[in-house]
């Protein structure tokens, strides 16, 4: 599968998923939010994708919430924190 088909698919099922919610984009949740953003960005260029769902710049990046709110920004140990054994 190409590059351009792998996205394609993703994106496809990320606008239904906006679709049913009554979003207008989606917004990306990971730890180390601005790797991933960037990394499905240059794809989404490089693929020659023009309807990329994801929002140009919002994220909501899990290693910064959890070092607020559990001390942790290591995934492994603010799971352990949070009480969940990895």
């Amino acid at each position: 599968m190409s590059e351009y088909e792998a996205l394609h698919a993703i994106f496809k099922m990320v606008r239904k998923g906006i679709k049913d919610s009554g979003c207008s984009r989606a917004i990306m949740v990971a730890h180390n939010a601005t790797f991933d953003h960037s990394f499905m960005m240059a794809a989404a260029e490089r693929a020659s994708l023009k309807r990329n769902p994801f929002h140009p710049f919002v994220t909501f990046d899990t290693a910064a919430l959890s070092g607020l709110a559990l001390g942790q920004t290591v995934l492994s140990k603010a799971c352990l924190a949070a009480g969940y054994g990895v």
